[in-house]
């Protein structure tokens, strides 16, 4: 028997974090845009500073409703921190990207001086 992929395993942590059912396909969306951001670079590569623009470059997404967006943080913090214990998802403060206004303003504190990345 194979061991399971690592799309199996993050399945799994959502079934066990009882993330419902039906929002499970949108976790895996957010997931697979923040890869889709960072081709070719491992999760345990991805710097703090990777994370934070790309959660700042999705806030001010206008297509976006609020809960949208703190489902796409919840989805990275499980990904980074409860499944692969990212240096990067130790040093986010996910509270703040829960909590923060969904638009923040591009000389923000967390986003000044820093690229954006596609998403």
């Amino acid at each position: 028997m194979n061991p399971p992929s690592n799309w199996h395993k993050y399945l799994n942590l959502l079934a066990k974090k009882q993330v419902p059912e039906g929002a499970r396909r949108g976790y895996v969306r957010h997931v697979e845009r923040l890869l889709k951001a960072f081709p070719g670079k491992s999760l345990s590569a991805l710097s703090k500073a990777d994370v934070e623009v790309f959660l700042g470059d999705l806030s001010r997404q206008h297509r976006l409703h609020d809960w949208q967006f703190r489902q796409a943080v919840d989805a990275l913090r499980l990904l980074l921190v409860d499944l692969t214990n990212t240096p990067a998802g130790q040093a986010v403060d996910w509270w703040f990207w829960r909590e923060a206004p969904q638009s923040l303003e591009p000389n923000h504190a967390t986003l000044r001086e820093q690229n954006s990345w596609p998403i």
